[in-house]
């Protein structure tokens, strides 16, 4: 980008596509456009400029594959910034996986194997805050599951029971199982009761 002004940067760049889409510079005109936006901290339209990019020039070598992982970390650095939105790491991982199953030879598949790792403990960290404000409220029911999901991830996902996060979470289940198996003891009891009376 060559304006201080990143969106007059972009205005630029979407000129110079309108004069010539297929022209030799269009391509990294619309890939200038994603990092314009990214500059500006507008992941999502970035998202955009990069989708757009890999879409529409998809036939030309090296642009496709740029566009999508580029469009990936969009989604990372938006994800790190959504404190209880895991819908924007969900997309990030899709992004990334598709980068690696469309472009298997690229050089930046062991980073973004390492971002999906990243993004995947990240979506357990923000479960594990969920989990621990039902839990606080004493919403047994709802704590469970969000430490449940915790320990799926951790398990079946990244394949590391030991990390501290699913620690935390086994340990939780196996004390609020007992708190709700105790607690639908006493509201059985009481229907009991109250039937025979």
């Amino acid at each position: 980008p060559i304006f201080r002004s990143m969106d007059r940067t972009t205005e630029m760049y979407k000129e110079l596509i309108q004069n010539g889409p297929f022209s030799e510079v269009a391509p990294e005109a619309q890939l200038n456009i994603g990092t314009a936006r990214e500059n500006k901290k507008d992941f999502a339209g970035a998202v955009v400029a990069y989708e757009t990019a890999a879409d529409k020039y998809s036939d030309l070598e090296g642009i496709a594959e740029d566009a999508l992982f580029r469009a990936g970390e969009a989604l990372r650095m938006e994800a790190k910034e959504a404190e209880y939105d895991q819908s924007v790491s969900s997309r990030a991982i899709e992004v990334f996986n598709d980068f690696m199953a469309l472009h298997p030879k690229d050089d930046r598949i062991d980073l973004a194997d390492t971002y999906i790792r990243e993004l995947r403990e990240e979506q357990a960290r923000g479960s594990l805050q969920i989990a621990r404000y039902y839990d606080k409220k004493h919403i047994d029911r709802g704590a469970l599951t969000y430490y449940n999901e915790v320990v799926d991830i951790f398990s079946r996902l990244l394949n590391d029971t030991d990390h501290e996060y699913a620690i935390e979470a086994r340990e939780r289940i196996a004390q609020l199982k007992v708190q709700v198996l105790r607690s639908e003891e006493r509201r059985v009891g009481k229907e009991c009761r109250s039937r025979w009376s």
